[in-house]
């Protein structure tokens, strides 16, 4: 052991290098490997929260559905459910009942407590405050439900694709250009064979599409897992940033049609209990929970206020044109909005499915593919220069 640390101190160029060499291989895979642990238990955090609020709210809204049955008001009901200890729901709904307690009403005690409810379930509870009916409400709360635990479940099964695939290529690449390609290299020039030109492009091309795979890979992470992450860090990031997640949520089409199903039915259901068109539309929107959306649904409401029509108005709220002589029929029907458009809804819902799965498929098939040629090039790039180095020997 002495001998060796001399050896190191002294200048050893062989060895000095040979140790240097292998402390900085351990360093990366140390590093990488916290890395892919940070993410997966990003990922599970994330996805695990997301899952237990969907469960607490499942089984808040059927306890409150139960006691507004019995006669109980919502607050009533949200102190009795913290009074008896249900554990389902942890602490959050202390925190929501000693709100009610000081003498807030349940939606501005929910308000006080983000985490303990999904904001969309919060704002068709306020939506049901305002028509004097919250059990009205309660069926749109739980169809909200159902679908974000289906996104859940889709959003697992891509980023288990996309964390399997992309980051393993990606830092076995690079591996190979730090510390097997050098090797490769001094070969080939100690045996008088330039490094030939089309390999050399193979591995270019191969280093480069590795970078673009972990690009587009943390962008896919990013956009699964924001959107469902607790409202704290939604919170901690700022408004804008909330904001700009709220407009990409927007453009994507599949988000953009559950948000007009939700937006439909909720005020379907406020204009037939009778609510001013302007506040129908200000809390339908509000059910939504984005901002994009609900920008677009104040410039409607000012429309409205000026005189126009609301079938005219929510143009606005629709590219397509559809909502809005849908909107104009239900009005001539006389049945009723809701079941008038219960159709729509159910149609609005089908095509989003479909397109989310469409965009599913792309996606994971799109980096599968992007692997295989990188896996690819770097293969090519391998046998190519191995080629040259035994015809130089046979030689």
């Amino acid at each position: 052991m002495p001998d060796f640390l001399q050896n190191v101190l002294t200048g050893d160029a062989p060895l000095a290098e040979r140790f240097l060499q292998a402390g900085f291989a351990a360093l990366i895979w140390l590093c990488a490997a916290l890395l892919a642990a940070a993410l997966v238990t990003a990922l599970y955090t994330l996805i695990a929260d997301v899952l237990r609020r969907q469960q607490r709210a499942r089984c808040f809204l059927d306890l409150l559905e139960t006691g507004l049955g019995q006669g109980l008001s919502p607050e009533q009901v949200t102190v009795s459910l913290s009074q008896a200890q249900v554990q389902v729901m942890g602490r959050r709904l202390h925190r929501v009942a000693a709100h009610i307690a000081n003498g807030l009403r349940l939606s501005a005690a929910l308000e006080q407590v983000p985490s303990f409810l999904p904001p969309p379930v919060r704002a068709m509870l306020q939506a049901g405050e305002s028509i004097g009916d919250v059990r009205a409400v309660l069926p749109a709360g739980r169809a909200v439900l159902q679908r974000t635990a289906s996104a859940a479940q889709i959003s697992v099964n891509n980023l288990v694709v996309v964390l399997t695939v992309c980051p393993v290529g990606a830092a076995v690449n690079w591996m190979f250009m730090i510390f097997v390609l050098p090797k490769f290299r001094e070969i080939a020039l100690d045996m008088g064979a330039p490094l030939p030109w089309t390999i050399g492009e193979a591995f270019h091309w191969s280093y480069s599409l590795a970078w673009a795979v972990t690009g587009l890979w943390l962008v896919v992470y990013i956009l699964e897992c924001f959107p469902g992450a607790v409202p704290r860090l939604r919170h901690w990031a700022g408004r804008r940033v909330g904001r700009l997640f709220d407009r990409i949520d927007f453009v994507l089409p599949w988000r953009r049609r559950r948000m007009h199903r939700d937006f439909s039915a909720m005020l379907a259901l406020l204009l037939d209990a009778g609510l001013p068109e302007a506040k129908a539309l200000r809390l339908a929107a509000q059910s939504t929970a984005n901002a994009s959306f609900s920008a677009r649904a104040e410039a409607a409401v000012r429309e409205l206020q000026s005189g126009v029509p609301l079938p005219e108005a929510v143009r606005r709220l629709d590219d397509a044109g559809e909502f809005h002589w849908r909107l104009r029929n239900a009005a001539r029907a006389g049945a009723g909005f809701m079941a008038a458009l219960r159709g729509w809804h159910d149609a609005l819902e089908a095509k989003a499915f479909q397109q989310e799965q469409t965009a599913s498929q792309v996606v994971t098939t799109g980096f599968v593919l992007l692997n295989g040629l990188m896996v690819s090039l770097l293969a090519l790039g391998v046998f190519g220069l191995l080629i040259s180095i035994l015809d130089l020997a046979a030689l």
